[in-house]
């Protein structure tokens, strides 16, 4: 490697040669001088001398501060003449940079780290040149790494850190073949097994499935329920088991490592169940269907009634709100009346000028008539629900917040006014929306009979207790503890996820009918008749006026009406529309599509291609005209 003091050398020198505007005698004249001057050449890392010729003058060796020089044994640093008869000698510099080495350990002491940074050995060596009367020396610089530790410096090392547990050496010793920059694993500790967390065994059906039941002619029969899980008194339906803590581990240095303590859960008993006294086992104190309620780490174990009302229901019976698992009417139900419960309602008659609404599946043997049926919880009723608990909990750190300012607290113990004096101030003068809010919350249970563990009552009659007495809460903590079960509350419906009921109806007219799942007409048909399903639609007979959205597919007998009665029908963009016969002025709309028929066509089917673009096609058209526009 040639250095810049070297570099600046030659320059000088090439500079001081008169060599600008020579004529050609000059430089015949210098070469010839050239000729009989002596000169010097590098090969092989030897230098070679030739000596002049006549009264020539003799080679000359610039050495550089990477090579030590020696002409007959003198060392050189500056510029030497030489001759053939010289002992010409050189020694190369080696430059050496230690390395370092050290171990690392993570904070939980779990896994050693080796880091190395190389030692660097720089040698520099001689380079080839042609003769020159002036030689310059050159030189090449090159670097070998070479690792700076060894077995037993390694292992003094690892006894400074106290590693003794899980040392693995393999990784150091190709570290040590082939130094380099690395960061090296040598010792993973003993982690511990995980424990075992506290379970809650459940001894029924979490999933049922409300299918009728196939009779051995294989006629379906509707009315039987055989198959719903029911309960008897005294029957064990949950069990805690205890958690198990896991073994303990070693870190690298021989501690001790706990595995972490095994979660907890907690076993409580609803309406119709009782909770043993060590709490490990909740028993059914009533027949009734056993529910299971997960809030958080709460098990809630509860057991619903079966409600079987014998007869029609009219004004003479009163509405039906249960707040149960199952209602059963053997009969009718009549104009103005309500039908609603948190679970399954079957309703063997019909239903006219009526309504209908189940948390879960709804059957009616019969035909709906001027009637509103209603089967699942609509997202749109959480999404209210959510929105109106969001305002609740905004209305209530607001009053902890203020309540909490040290210039507030200084100003009211001055003047002498008690703390439920200050709350209903706020309410009336600030948080004049909290009334509106929880009366919201009301109506909206009594709209869709959900039924609200009894947890979550507590919550909102402090709430209500709070509009009506303020001057009952004494303290923060009053409110401290309304605002984590509002939260409570927040989790439960956010669990409260949409799930799939069907509705199945004889056949209806002039109807709403709604549900989360499937909707099937099993008659006659519908008519004059609005359908919203989150799910598919199937009406084996006729579809004449009215609307269907669906977000899966619709199947119809026929649909529409010679006279052209207005009759729309409303897939999922990956849904289809099959209908055994169309008649036209048919609306079909599949995602943002829509077409109109125009003639009648016998077997229609309408999807979306794979552009998008709303296709219709039919087995064979009744009419020419029969097509899509």
């Amino acid at each position: 490697m040639i250095s810049e003091k070297e570099i600046i050398r030659i320059l000088e020198e090439a500079l001081t040669e008169d060599v600008v505007g020579l004529s050609d005698n000059t430089i015949a004249r210098s070469s010839e001088t050239d000729i009989k001057s002596g000169a010097a050449w590098v090969k092989d890392g030897r230098i070679y001398v030739r000596d002049p010729a006549d009264s020539g003058e003799m080679a000359t060796i610039i050495p550089v501060p990477e090579i030590d020089l020696y002409v007959n044994g003198v060392l050189c640093r500056d510029k030497v003449q030489v001759s053939s008869a010289d002992l010409i000698e050189t020694k190369s510099f080696k430059r050496v940079i230690d390395g370092k080495c050290w171990i690392e350990l993570t904070n939980d002491k779990m896994e050693a780290f080796l880091v190395v940074e190389p030692s660097r050995v720089i040698t520099h060596y001689l380079i080839d040149q042609e003769p020159h009367a002036h030689l310059y020396l050159k030189t090449l610089q090159k670097e070998e790494l070479k690792s700076p530790l060894d077995v037993k410096q390694l292992m003094e090392m690892l006894f400074k850190e106290n590693v003794v547990v899980g040392v693995d050496l393999s990784e150091v010793v190709k570290v040590m073949d082939k130094p380099g920059k690395v960061r090296v694993t040598i010792a993973r500790g003993e982690p511990p097994e995980p424990s075992v967390d506290e379970k809650v065994e459940i001894f029924f059906p979490q999933e049922n499935d409300f299918a009728p039941v196939i009779k051995e002619d294989g006629r379906v029969d509707y009315y039987n329920i055989k198959n719903i899980i029911c309960v008897e008194e005294g029957a064990l339906l949950a069990q805690k088991h205890p958690g198990v803590m896991g073994r303990p581990g070693r870190n690298v240095c021989g501690e001790v490592v706990l595995s972490p303590p095994p979660r907890n859960v907690i076993l409580r008993a609803g309406k119709g169940a009782v909770l043993s006294e060590d709490g490990s086992k909740v028993v059914a104190c009533k027949s009734g269907r056993p529910v299971l309620q997960r809030l958080g780490r709460i098990y809630l174990i509860s057991v619903e009634d079966v409600l079987v009302h014998n007869g029609d229901v009219g004004i003479e019976t009163g509405n039906i709100l249960f707040n149960g698992s199952l209602v059963i009417v053997r009969g009718n139900v009549r104009e103005s009346m309500t039908v609603g419960t948190t679970g399954i309602i079957e309703v063997d008659g019909i239903v006219s000028g009526a309504r209908v609404a189940a948390y879960d599946r709804v059957h009616i043997e019969g035909n709906a008539i001027n009637s509103i049926v209603n089967a699942g919880l609509s997202r749109e009723f959480l999404k209210e629900v959510l929105a109106c608990i969001a305002s609740l909990e905004k209305d209530i750190k607001k009053i902890i917040n203020v309540m909490s300012l040290p210039a507030f607290q200084s100003a009211v113990r001055k003047a002498g006014i008690s703390y439920g004096y200050l709350l209903k101030l706020m309410i009336e003068k600030k948080l004049v929306s909290l009334p509106a809010i929880l009366e919201n919350l009301d109506n909206l249970f009594k709209t869709l009979f959900l039924g609200v563990p009894e947890e979550l009552e507590k919550v909102f009659i402090a709430c209500r207790r709070l509009l009506a007495d303020p001057y009952q809460f004494i303290s923060k903590e009053n409110l401290c503890w309304i605002l984590q079960s509002i939260k409570l509350a927040e989790d439960y419906f956010k669990s409260r996820k949409t799930k799939k009921a069907n509705l199945e109806i004889g056949g209806a007219i002039n109807c709403h009918i709604r549900a989360t799942g499937d909707v099937t007409i099993r008659g006659k048909g519908c008519f004059n008749t609005v359908i919203n399903a989150e799910g598919n639609v199937r009406i084996n007979g006729v579809f004449r006026g009215g609307e269907i959205y669906a977000g899966g597919s619709v199947i119809i007998g026929e649909a529409g009406a010679e006279l052209g009665v207005r009759t729309i029908i409303e897939a999922g963009e990956r849904g289809t529309v099959t209908i055994g016969e169309c008649n036209e002025g048919v609306i079909i709309r599949i995602g943002r599509r829509m077409g109109r028929i125009i003639g009648r066509i016998n077997g229609l089917k309408a999807a979306l291609d794979v552009n998008g673009n709303l296709q219709i096609n039919s087995y064979k058209f009744l009419t020419d005209a029969g097509r899509a526009n």
